[in-house]
This record gives structure tokens, sequence and C-alpha cells, in this order.
């Protein structure tokens, strides 16, 4: 069965979900802050921050053509806060591609941990 999802409308309720309202995380909800997203967010605002454990993370760009849409986010600073990860940096990019098949969606990290997690980090990761 072709079912024809709208990548414009994945990115919003993907936003809505994991942005506006917290991703279901067992959390106490973000705190939304700064702009709301002109582009296909919803009521999701550039800035949040996550509490526990204190990160602030921001929507850096947001890209859409005929059949794809993008964002891609990053925690500012995340340091001690993100332990056991330790990390320097944290990037994202989620993508949704329309297809044959439905809706291809994508989500790619790159972070840097610091060099005395590292250990730590790889282990992490080979787990999820």
């Amino acid at each position: 069965i072709d079912v024809d999802i709208d990548p414009f409308l994945a990115r919003k309720e993907c936003l809505e979900f994991v942005w506006a309202s917290g991703g279901g995380l067992p959390l106490i909800p973000p705190i939304p802050f700064g702009d709301i997203l002109e582009e296909g967010g919803g009521s999701a605002r550039r800035n949040l921050l996550r509490i526990p454990p204190l990160i602030t993370e921001s929507i850096v760009d947001t890209a859409t053509t005929e059949k794809q849409t993008s964002f891609q986010y990053r925690l500012n600073r995340p340091g001690l806060t993100t332990f056991p990860f330790l990390l320097h940096t944290h990037i994202g990019h989620v993508s949704f591609t329309s297809t044959a098949q439905g809706l291809a969606i994508d989500w790619e990290v790159e972070f840097r941990p610091y060099q005395i997690a590292k250990p730590i980090v790889e282990k992490l990761v080979e787990m999820t």
C-alpha cells in the first residue's frame, strides 16, 4: 500500500512532539523560548530549556524542498550537563523525505566527547 505522507506535515508534527512537548521523555516538560519557527514548526520555538539536566537546545536551520523537509539543532554548551556523555558538541540533523513507500525519516547526530569520557561514550553508543 502506498501512503502519501507530506514531509512538511511530518516535520511540523515532529517539532510539535519533540520540541514543543518534550518528546514523551519522563521529565519535567521543557521550557520553550525565543521566536516561533516560521518555516513549518507549528508552535515550536527556536530554543528550549530541558529541566533536568539544565540543557538549552536550539533549532539552527530548517529547509524545505518539494520532496524533503529537515531541521538541524544543537545542544548549547553541553559540558557536564550531559553526564555520562560529557560532550564538547552535539549537533543533530533530522530529515523527512517522501518516497514511493511513504516517508523516510533520517536522524543523524554528530558529537564530540571530552577525551576523558571518550571510552564511556563509545561504549554507550555501541549499546544503543
